[in-house]
């Protein structure tokens, strides 16, 4: 285990020390307000530093789960969210669609990209390994209804 070396500084830049005798020698605020500074002995040294080790163990395995967590993050991106959903309004699409397909499900007319859509026909488009951006693709399905799935990724 590589040694770790740790200074404690108090509120007014004093170091704390370690003395002949391996005892941490430690200047602290009077706590009776006198204004002065009392000195502490025989502190435990060993267990502080055991403290500061674990705090140290700690927050490298607190790094460790955060890179872990990145990882998985960076490892989701790839996963395509579908969604299914049927309209008869506007609309327009999100950001970071793979694909997007339109079924006209109603009795009448619809348009997609300012093109007909009639009832019964569907029309889908893919972008591949490729995203298309928000809003590129808009439709009108007012008098009739559209089904509606995408693919999206995170």
């Amino acid at each position: 285990m590589p040694q770790l070396e740790v200074t404690i500084v108090g509120k007014n830049n004093n170091k704390a020390i370690v003395t002949g005798d391996n005892a941490l020698l430690v200047e602290v605020a009077n706590p009776s307000g006198g204004g002065g500074t009392q000195s502490v002995e025989d502190v435990n040294s060993a267990a502080i530093l055991q403290n500061l080790s674990d705090i140290l163990t700690i927050e490298s395995q607190n790094q460790t789960l955060l890179n872990d967590v990145n990882n998985n993050i960076a490892e989701l991106k790839g996963f395509a969210i579908p969604t299914i959903e049927r309209t008869a309004t506007t609309g327009s699409s999100s950001n970071n669609l793979v694909s997007i397909s339109f079924a006209n499900t109603g009795a009448a007319n619809g348009t997609i990209l300012g093109t007909i859509l009639k009832p019964g026909e569907s029309v889908t488009f893919d972008a591949g390994n490729r995203f298309y951006s928000s809003g590129q693709f808009s439709w009108d399905a007012t008098g009739t209804e559209f089904l509606i799935t995408t693919l999206s990724k995170l």
